[in-house]
C-alpha cells in the first residue's frame, strides 16, 4: 500500500457453487480499492461480473444473490478490505488478541489463536448496500487473515456467514490464500481454489465498467 506496481491482481482457479457438483475455471482481476472483473462458466454460459468500487455489474444482466455472495466474499471478506476500510474511517474496534479457535481451556490447547477486530461498514457491492458488521479473525502468530465472520437476514431469516482463508503461500513477495470457502449458518456455499497469482501495476483500460 505505500508503494506502486502490485495494484492488480490477476488470478486463475476454480470456482465451486451451492447446488453444483463440479468446480469450473475462473479469471478475476481485483485492483486496489475494491475494484473486480470476475468471469466464469454458469452452465452453457459465460458469466462476467464487475464492480468498479460503487456499483456491481452484470455483463449478460444484473448480478442475482449468488453473483452478490461471490463478489461480496472475493472483495470484502479479504485482508485487502480490512485496510481499506481503516483508510476511508469505517468504524472499527479490536475486540482483543489470542482467542483461542473454540472454548478449551485446556493448558495444552493447540489450535490457533486470534487477534479479532469488528469493523462496520456499508456493502456498496451489493443492490440495498446493507451495512454490516464483520470480525476479522487475524493468526496470532502468523499476521495471517484466516477467518470473517458475519450475519445477515435474507428472507426475514438470519443467515450466519463464515468465510475460512487457508492454504497461504507467497508470490512475488506477496502472501495469498489459495483456498477460499464461504458458508453460510454451517453449509459451504462457495470454494474458491487459486492456481496462480501475479500482480501487476494499475491501469486505467476500463476492465471494471
Amino acid at each position: 500500500m505505500e508503494k506502486r506496481g502490485k495494484e492488480r491482481l490477476t488470478l486463475t482457479g476454480t470456482l465451486t457453487q451451492a447446488g453444483e457438483s463440479q468446480s469450473t475455471p475462473f479469471v478475476a482481476i481485483r485492483e486496489f480499492s475494491d475494484r473486480l472483473r470476475l468471469t466464469f462458466q454458469a452452465g452453457a454460459q459465460t458469466r462476467v461480473l464487475t464492480f468498479n468500487g460503487q456499483q456491481a455489474q452484470g455483463i449478460q444482466g444484473g448480478p442475482n444473490s449468488s453473483d452478490e455472495d461471490l463478489i461480496e466474499t472475493m472483495l470484502y471478506d479479504t485482508a485487502e478490505h480490512f485496510f481499506i476500510s481503516q483508510m476511508q474511517g469505517a468504524a472499527t474496534r479490536s475486540l482483543g488478541s489470542r482467542f483461542r479457535a473454540i472454548e478449551d481451556s485446556r493448558a495444552n490447547y493447540s489450535g490457533p489463536f486470534y487477534d479479532i477486530f469488528e469493523v462496520t461498514a456499508p456493502v456498496k457491492s451489493r443492490s440495498d448496500a446493507r451495512e454490516e458488521t464483520r470480525q476479522y479473525c487475524f493468526n496470532s502468530d502468523t499476521n495471517l487473515l484466516e477467518v470473517v465472520k458475519y450475519g445477515f437476514l435474507r428472507n426475514g431469516l438470519e443467515t450466519r456467514v463464515e468465510v475460512r482463508l487457508t492454504d497461504w503461500h507467497q508470490v512475488d513477495d506477496q502472501r495469498f490464500s489459495g483456498r477460499i470457502v464461504r458458508s453460510e449458518n454451517g453449509t459451504p456455499v462457495v470454494t474458491l481454489i487459486l492456481s496462480s497469482v501475479t500482480t501487476s501495476p494499475g491501469l486505467d483500460d476500463g476492465p471494471f465498467n
